[in-house]
């Protein structure tokens, strides 16, 4: 009869987890506080979102969908700049 232990992690195995989840957070960190910066001073994308939306609802915005839709485009513009870097480190290194 077989048991489901997990397998035994090594400590190369624990520190590379490790790194992978403190660069998840600061990743998540980072892209929260520039959405909540490009929010709080009014600037580009942010901004033209509050205007469409306050010409469509009568004067008002949701600060929450504002938030929502300009967390997904910062999302969208790190995963596209890291992308590149990720490309051209390849390429300058020459690994695959």
């Amino acid at each position: 009869m077989e048991t489901n232990t997990p397998p035994v992690q090594s400590p190369e195995d624990k520190a590379y987890l490790r790194k992978q989840l403190i660069k998840f957070f600061l990743f998540l960190g980072v892209s929260v506080g520039v959405s909540l910066w490009l929010m709080i001073d009014d600037i580009w994308p942010a901004s033209k979102l509050i205007d469409l939306q306050a010409g469509w609802f009568n004067g008002e915005y949701y600060p929450k969908l504002t938030f929502a839709v300009v967390w997904i485009f910062v999302l969208l513009v790190f995963a596209a700049v890291f992308s590149v870097v990720d490309w051209v480190w390849r390429k300058i290194t020459g690994k695959k």
